[in-house]
């Protein structure tokens, strides 16, 4: 991802009936993880200063690790591990917004979650990552065939496809582009594209 903003911008949201943070990364300026609907601590992660970065982040909900069930890294380096709702789960069904928060399934936060910026490839899977699945992922575009992937938007689409955005997972899901302005799918230039370019 790539922004300068100053806003609280949330990359990625997953809302389910009743929890509007099932599962969610927000504040670029200080990444913070909700699971199941419980928030964890503001990190020291920053991601909004104008330069591509590559975030990743994993949750265990299961973890006696005593430095936490939940780690942040950026380019490819473990930075942040603390506790983010142990004992929770991930529930079925919801609905994932990219660039936003939710207030409910489908329907986004206000203005100061926006976000602001370029993303190049999503992908979530359904294991804990090592932080060697992290970095020999970092450099390459999602597929769709990564071990236990349940969403792959590779930002690389076919010029014909770039009205929705596709997700090469075997789910198969369709993204729309909703908003005002609506969000663009387009092809970085040349001296602006991200590292795994």
């Amino acid at each position: 991802m790539l922004s300068s903003a100053d806003n609280l911008g949330t990359p990625f949201s997953y809302a389910v009936d009743g929890i509007a943070t099932d599962f969610t990364l927000s504040n670029y300026k200080s990444f913070v993880l909700c699971v199941g609907g419980e928030c964890g601590p503001f990190s020291d992660v920053r991601a909004s200063n104008g330069n591509w970065h590559h975030i990743a982040v994993t949750w265990d909900a299961s973890s006696n690790d005593p430095r936490g069930n939940a780690i942040f890294y950026l380019d490819g380096n473990k930075v942040w591990s603390g506790d983010v709702a142990k004992g929770k789960s991930i529930m079925n069904g919801g609905t994932v917004v990219l660039g936003n928060s939710q207030t409910a399934p489908g329907q986004v936060g206000s203005g100061t979650s926006n976000f602001v910026g370029q993303m190049s490839d999503v992908l979530w899977v359904n294991r804990v990552m090592s932080e060697v699945d992290v970095q020999a992922l970092m450099m390459s575009h999602v597929t769709g065939h990564e071990a236990g992937a349940v969403l792959a938007f590779a930002m690389t689409q076919p010029d014909d496809h770039l009205t929705n955005l596709m997700d090469y997972s075997t789910s198969n899901y369709v993204g729309e582009f909703m908003g005002d302005p609506k969000p663009e799918l387009m092809f970085p230039a040349q001296d602006s594209r991200p590292p795994n370019w």
